[in-house]
């Protein structure tokens, strides 16, 4: 077992019934998975103890446009700090993934910022063991 961690996009069809006139049922909303990580302790740690308040219960975490901004300047400037977790095996991350993470923040901020008329997004980290 190890640590799986994804951000998620979500698009809210807010204008939506939730059926057409033949009482079929209608799409409310989608999900997209933006981007996956396996045993990044560290960015897991640096979110449920920065967004989450320290409860990790494999719980969705939601990220605004200005939380994606810090977790890109954290990591940009690699100052996130090792994993304390029992579970980790907490390491310094390599250039190349470092630079991985920072293009998958960025991609999932862009995403979040498109607008759309009747649609509401959101991005949200959630991680499972």
């Amino acid at each position: 077992m190890g640590l799986d961690s994804c951000l998620y996009g979500t698009r809210y069809f807010v204008n939506r019934p939730s059926r057409d006139a033949a009482g079929e049922l209608i799409v409310k909303a989608e999900v997209y998975e933006l981007f996956c990580w396996r045993s990044h302790w560290n960015f897991h740690g640096y979110i449920v103890n920065t967004f989450a308040a320290g409860t990790d219960m494999e719980q969705e975490i939601t990220l605004d446009q200005e939380q994606l901004e810090q977790l890109i300047g954290v990591v940009t400037a690699n100052q996130l700090p090792l994993s304390a977790d029992r579970r980790a095996f907490p390491r310094e991350r390599t250039e190349s993934e470092t630079a991985q993470d920072v293009t998958a923040l960025r991609e999932a901020l862009a995403w979040l910022r498109v607008e759309e008329d009747g649609v509401m997004r959101t991005v949200y980290y959630r991680a499972s063991w």
